[in-house]
């Protein structure tokens, strides 16, 4: 594999990673904010419904970047 194909994996993984850890830390606040019952300032985009908006889109993303990720790995292998 070149140096050049193993850049474009590992930028895939880590925008995986990221991705993830977004939607995770979105349900995470939402969680909190469930528990505790503080009230969120409107001009929170991740508050109310929007949160799982917000969660879902992280984790389609991931998900496409995922499939995005698996391909190239095949692809670079042959």
């Amino acid at each position: 594999m070149t140096r050049r194909q193993e850049l474009i994996l590992f930028v895939l993984d880590k925008l995986f990673q990221v991705s993830m850890r977004m939607g995770d830390l979105i349900v995470l606040v939402w969680i909190l904010q469930a528990i505790v019952g503080f009230e969120w300032h409107s001009s929170y985009w991740f508050a109310d419904e929007n949160t799982w908006y917000g969660a879902f889109g992280f984790w389609m993303l991931a998900w496409l970047i995922y499939i995005f990720e698996k391909h190239y790995k095949r692809k670079f292998k042959e």
